[in-house]
């Protein structure tokens, strides 16, 4: 039994940490996913440089960036 099967049950992530590679990383990682696992992602913030945050709330851009997550997550 992996680790993950074992111990883990949620997982929270969000496109801005990495930015996007976490997301990658997990579906790497643990993809196919053990039954029960819940991940849990946000979007709405932006790094477009290091150490620089922004908010983009909009609900095209949420909308996008829900499809980018669960595409990078292999959901």
């Amino acid at each position: 039994m992996a680790p993950a099967e074992q111990v883990v049950n949620f997982i929270d992530t969000a496109d801005a940490y990495g930015p996007e590679t976490n997301e990658l990383l997990i579906a790497e990682a643990l993809y196919p996913y053990p039954k029960g696992l819940v991940i849990a992602t946000k979007g709405g913030q932006t790094r477009p440089r290091p150490g620089q945050w922004e908010q983009n709330g909009r609900p095209e851009y949420l909308a996008q960036a829900v499809n980018k997550s669960l595409k990078r997550l292999k959901l």
